[in-house]
């Protein structure tokens, strides 16, 4: 451990209620499975001296890379395992149980001598109530330890995370570290950071500092020119692909449905170009009519873009609407890919943050052709997807935002991690 983690297990030791607020890659998650597979073991030579911990997440995906490095550091110790349900079992009479922050259920009925909090301003709703109800009775009986761990989401006075650090939540000691604590990084990749992303995201992400994002610009026009303008059609690209946001969301029923078409060229440039898009007002029942004129003009760009490679999507995002459009178009054997749910679960302002930095660091470039393209759309005549992009402040309501997510839902796809994230 670094010196940042080794002051954490200190306050461990004398604090019953910690909360940790870190930047990214300050090594929270490694720090608290080291201090989970501590106390299930127990004291050396005391075979029942083991603790039982309650290790709470955002969701399944974030708990099982702890759960699989806790299973392979404890597997000479432990009695028994399930993948399954996620919990540890050991000789010593310790074990972990791990649960979602998702259900609002989570840990009621357990005894708990440690729990865990991991990522807490990641979870889908505000964790408060389930941490009233449901956590915080667990460590009754034995009078348990809780630390809670996370980096800043925004200034919000509701959120449990943000009320620990601040003082308003009583019992609660902090420890604040940025991303530079770690001495294990790269310094010249701690270098780049201030030069890839936006200040306020650099300020929250990096420093771990609360930052009020209510109308802060996000997106600069900017990041997207080359020599301060809009580019030429690239050619040749590896592959075109194209995102779609259907309507009937909220109920809104004549909401737009937006496409957005990409393309990808890491071959020569690792830059994703935004080619070309379009806004509808279309009823749900009708999406699998509109549909074949997207792929066509997948296979237009493909063509005058030269692509390598045949066009991939669109993707769809697979709530409302677009869940029927999936379906119809995997019965009239049309391409359609879903886009994966764990990018539309997610909110707006979490989506956007995931992909600005993608964005700042100029691996978004676009076209002349979607630069100067107006439409007439809800009684108005202009750049609909500039101004949703550029016009987007974390934080605060649109009136529309279709672009927008297939905006972010494009950089995901093309710039993420293979599977959209």
């Amino acid at each position: 451990m670094h010196a940042g983690q080794r002051e954490i297990v200190d306050l461990v030791r004398h604090h019953e209620k910690i909360v940790i607020r870190a930047g990214r890659r300050f090594g929270k998650s490694t720090v608290l499975e080291w201090i989970a597979a501590k106390a299930a073991i127990g004291r050396p030579g005391e075979r029942t001296s083991g603790l039982r911990v309650g290790w709470f997440g955002p969701d399944f995906r974030r708990n099982r890379p702890s759960f699989d490095r806790l299973a392979r550091l404890l597997a000479p110790l432990t009695t028994s395992r399930s993948a399954t349900f996620l919990s540890i079992e050991l000789a010593s009479g310790g074990g972990i149980e791990f649960w979602t922050l998702g259900d609002e259920n989570a840990g009621r009925s357990r005894v708990y001598d440690l729990v865990i909090i991991d990522e807490a301003t990641l979870a889908i709703r505000e964790i408060t109530p389930v941490w009233e109800q449901a956590i915080r009775p667990t460590l009754i009986d034995r009078g348990g330890v809780a630390i809670m761990a996370g980096t800043p989401n925004g200034i919000r006075a509701d959120q449990l995370f943000y009320r620990a650090c601040n003082g308003d939540e009583k019992g609660w000691i902090e420890y604040h570290a940025p991303t530079m604590a770690n001495p294990f990084l790269r310094a010249d990749e701690l270098e780049r950071l201030p030069l890839e992303y936006p200040p306020l995201v650099y300020k929250q992400e990096i420093l771990a500092e609360f930052v009020d994002w209510r109308g802060a610009p996000f997106f600069s026009e900017d990041a997207w020119l080359v020599d301060g303008k809009a580019v030429p059609m690239p050619s040749p690209v590896d592959r075109i692909y194209a995102t779609i946001d259907t309507a009937m969301k909220s109920g809104r029923e004549h909401d737009g449905t937006a496409v957005v078409y990409f393309a990808k060229n890491r071959l020569h440039d690792r830059k994703i170009y935004v080619l070309d898009w379009d806004v509808v007002h279309i009823s749900g029942n009708l999406l699998i009519d509109w549909y074949p004129s997207v792929l066509k003009r997948m296979q237009e760009l493909s063509d005058q873009c030269r692509a390598r490679y045949e066009p991939r999507g669109p993707f769809v995002e697979d709530a409302s609407a677009g869940t029927i459009l999936i379906q119809q178009a995997i019965r009239q054997r049309m391409p359609v890919e879903a886009i994966n749910t764990k990018l539309t679960s997610v909110g707006k302002d979490e989506r956007a943050l995931s992909t600005v930095s993608y964005h700042a660091s100029k691996l978004v470039a676009i076209t002349e052709y979607a630069a100067n393209k107006s439409v007439n759309w809800n009684g108005s005549t202009r750049n609909h997807f500039m101004s949703q992009v550029i016009g987007y402040r974390p934080g605060l309501p649109m009136s529309h935002d279709d672009l927008l997510d297939c905006y972010t839902y494009g950089l995901s796809l093309g710039l993420g991690d293979g599977s959209g994230w």
